[in-house]
This record gives structure tokens, C-alpha cells and sequence, in this order.
């Protein structure tokens, strides 16, 4: 599946040309954009839907309008967790002769998996393939998501097993899966593999892959193996975003890394991405702590001039830091004064 922003960019001009191909009466055309649509595992909206039903009402398809129209149905249900009734729509759709497709399909299969019911959901993939409809990408991660939303990641894994032995390639976002999986369970190692598994298979890890691997790695004290992830994304030019810069940075303060933590702050700072006053007061208290006490009360002095204003909790930091070297009233009025 592609990057969520990619996504979003990718589903606007498919809209596009399904609109415009349905205006010029090209109905099969678009009906084949809006297959590489599902395959790609990007979620048609409202407006994709629309622009098909125009299409198909002007030729009279009145049999695909109530296809189409179901399909919608079915999807706004499971989205609001009436997936019983979502199924009741389905079953009716297969006796009036509207058949499901995919995307129907895999509606269903993710309601109940975001419902913790990943057996009902597999059931739903045993029908679709019954009735001749090939599961896809999307069919599978939303039953990998369903074990490891219950904390049974080896089953999700038995699944990515299973979607390669039916010809369907895993993708990021099923190794996505499996990493946030085994990193909430504590197995970093097999997430680590994971990893590996990407680029012997010519994938190439993205944002969510990278941060979720920085944070589980702090979270059991390895912040100098996860830093390793951070210039890697630097190297690929995928952007830092603040819950991992703050992960890592907290990571390596808590560990007593000053030095990598200092030098992660200059990479952030000088990588044309501000600062904000989490990140400072994430390394003020780090410095304080490991006893730099001077260092970190020269940074607090040059908040202002970096257009940053210290907040209560840089004041606090600030003074319990000058406490601790025992200048208590001298520190604390330099704290206070400085601004």
C-alpha cells in the first residue's frame, strides 16, 4: 500500500480521470482505473462512487448502480461498526444478484477485525474466495491488524505466510503490521527481522516502518541502535516528525547519551526542521540531570533568540536542576532572571 500522503494525492487524480472517462461515456475505462484503485489498496471515497454512478445511469446500468450503491452502504456500516447489519445488506445484494466485489468484501473482513472478532473475519475471506473473488493486499492486512490488535502476531504472520503463498505480494504496510506487532509484544528481535525482510524483498521502508522501530527500541533502553534509524531516514530523505525526534531524544537523555543527544538536537536544528519547546525541554532536563547544569541553562537563555519562549516546564526543569548542584538561591534566580 502507498504512503498515506501519496495516498491521498494518488486517490484526487484517479477521481479525476474516473470522472472525466465517465462523463465521455467511457464507463468500462474507468471501471478499470477503479480496479488498479482497489488493488493498490487505496479506499475509493464518496466522490469515486458518485462519479461511477453518473456514469453507469446514463447507459442505463441500472443492475451496477445497485451494486455500487451497496458497496457504499456496506462500507459507511462497518466505518460505524454496524457490521451485522453491514452483512445483511451483503447477503441481500448476493440474492438479488449484485454481486460483492473486493471492496465489499474487504469492508466486511475489517469490521469485524477492528471488532476483535478475526475469526468471523476469516470466515469472510473463505466466502470471497468461494464465490471466485481473489483477496488482496488490503483483505489480508486488515486480518493481520485483527491478530495483532488481539496480541496473537504469530498468527498475523501466518497470514503474511499465506497471502505470499497465494500470489499476492506482501507490501510495507503488512511488514508495518508485523513490526508494530512484535514491538508491542516485546520481541524487537523478530521486528528487527522484519526489517531485514523488507529490503531482501526490494521494499522500501517508510515513515511509519522507521518510527516504529525508533520507538520500541528506546522503549526497551537501545536508543543507540535506534538513532541508526533516524540517519537513515535523514539518508532517504524522509521527514523527522516530532513524536520520534522527542522518542529518541528522550531515549538517549534517559540512557545518559548526552553527547548523541546533543548531536541529534544540532541534526534536527540545522536540518531546516524547528525546534519546538518539547524538544528543548526534553534536552534541558537531560543536561540537568547528567549534571551539565551550566550547558543547560545556556541553552535556557538562548530560547527567546531561537524564537522559542520557555514554558513552565522549562522553569521547573530549570531549578530543580540548580537545586541539585546546591545553588539553590543563586540558580534559581539566575532561572528566573535570565528571561
Amino acid at each position: 500500500m502507498e504512503q498515506v500522503g501519496s495516498c491521498q494525492t494518488n486517490l484526487v487524480v484517479y477521481n479525476t480521470i474516473i470522472d472525466s472517462l465517465c462523463k465521455d461515456k467511457k464507463v468500462d475505462e474507468a471501471f478499470k482505473i477503479f480496479s488498479n484503485i482497489i488493488k493498490k489498496g487505496i479506499t475509493p471515497t464518496v466522490v469515486t462512487y458518485t462519479s461511477l454512478i453518473h456514469g453507469v445511469c446514463n447507459l442505463d446500468q441500472w443492475k451496477e448502480v445497485k451494486r455500487l450503491l451497496s458497496d457504499m452502504v456496506v462500507d459507511k456500516l462497518c466505518k460505524e461498526g454496524m457490521v451485522t447489519k453491514a452483512e445483511e445488506v451483503l447477503e441481500l445484494m448476493i440474492q438479488k444478484g449484485a454481486e460483492p466485489n473486493v471492496f465489499t468484501y474487504n469492508a466486511l473482513t475489517n469490521g469485524y477485525c477492528l471488532l476483535e472478532k478475526v475469526g468471523v473475519g476469516r470466515k469472510v475471506l473463505e466466502l470471497m474466495i468461494q464465490r471466485g473473488v481473489e483477496p488482496n493486499v488490503v483483505t489480508y492486512s486488515a486480518l493481520m491488524n485483527g491478530y495483532c490488535l488481539l496480541g496473537k502476531v504469530d498468527e498475523a504472520r501466518g497470514v503474511l505466510d499465506l497471502m505470499a503463498s497465494q500470489g499476492c505480494q506482501p507490501n510495507v504496510l503488512n511488514y508495518n503490521i508485523l513490526i508494530n506487532g512484535y514491538s508491542k509484544s516485546k520481541r524487537i528481535g523478530e521486528a528487527l527481522s522484519c526489517f531485514r525482510d523488507i529490503s531482501q524483498k526490494e521494499l522500501i521502508p517508510d515513515k511509519i516502518t522507521y518510527s516504529t522501530l525508533v520507538g520500541s527500541l528506546c522503549h526497551v533502553g537501545r536508543p543507540l541502535d535506534a538513532i541508526v534509524f533516524v540517519y537513515e531516514m535523514k539518508t532517504h530523505r524522509l521527514a523527522l516528525d516530532l513524536v520520534t525526534c522527542s522518542t529518541l531524544l528522550h531515549g538517549l537523555c534517559k540512557s545518559q547519551h548526552i553527547d548523541e543527544a546533543l548531536t541529534l538536537f544540532k541534526m534536527i536544528d540545522c536540518g531546516g526542521w524547528h525546534a519546538n519547546i518539547v524538544l528543548y525541554n526534553i534536552l534541558l532536563d537531560g543536561l540537568c540531570k547528567a549534571g551539565k547544569v551550566d550547558a543547560a541553562n545556556e541553552l535556557f537563555l538562548s530560547l527567546p533568540a531561537k524564537g522559542t519562549q520557555p514554558d513552565i516546564c522549562s522553569y521547573n526543569t530549570m531549578i530543580h536542576g540548580f537545586c541539585k548542584e546546591g545553588i539553590e538561591t543563586k540558580g534559581s534566580n539566575r532561572a528566573i532572571q535570565g528571561n
